[in-house]
C-alpha cells in the first residue's frame, strides 16, 4: 500500500491528519492566512494493483471555498514514496501546491450555498388548468 510517511508537508502548514475519506486515503496540511484557511491535500485511491495519486489545494473563509487539482498521476500500489521517482513526483506536486495555494485570494472563493430547513408542511400545488389535487 502506498504510504505518505516520507513526504514533507508544505512549510508553515500544520498537519491536519491522514485518513480514509470518500474511498481515498488522504493527508492534508492547512494554515490560517489572510483571513481564510488554505490547504494542500495528497490523495491516493487504490484500483486493483495500481493507484491514482492526486494533489489538491484550496481555501475556505467560512462563507466561500475553492478547490483546485494540482497534479494527478498513476502509481503501482506497492510503491512507497521513499522510492524514486514516486517520491520526487509527490514532493514536487506538494511544493507546487504550496506555491499555488499561497496565491489564492478571497476573490477566488465560490460562495457557499445556504439551505433553510423548515418543519412547515408544504403547500398544495395547483394542477395546471385545474383545482388543487
Amino acid at each position: 500500500m502506498l504510504a505518505f510517511d516520507k513526504i514533507k508537508g508544505p512549510q508553515k502548514y500544520e498537519d491536519f491528519g491522514q485518513g480514509e475519506r470518500h474511498g481515498s486515503y488522504e493527508w492534508t496540511w492547512w494554515k490560517k492566512d489572510g483571513g481564510f484557511a488554505r490547504f494542500v491535500t495528497v490523495s491516493r485511491t487504490s484500483q486493483s494493483s495500481s493507484c491514482q495519486v492526486e494533489v489538491w489545494i484550496g481555501a475556505d473563509d467560512g462563507r466561500g471555498f475553492v478547490r483546485h487539482l494540482v497534479a494527478h498521476f498513476d502509481a503501482v500500489d506497492t510503491e512507497r514514496p521513499d522510492e524514486e521517482p514516486l517520491k520526487s513526483q509527490l514532493q514536487q506536486a506538494v511544493y507546487e501546491g504550496e506555491e499555488r495555494a499561497a496565491k489564492l485570494t478571497p476573490a477566488d472563493l465560490t460562495p457557499k450555498q445556504v439551505f433553510t430547513v423548515t418543519t412547515e408542511k408544504p403547500s398544495r400545488i395547483k394542477a395546471i388548468g385545474g383545482p388543487p389535487t
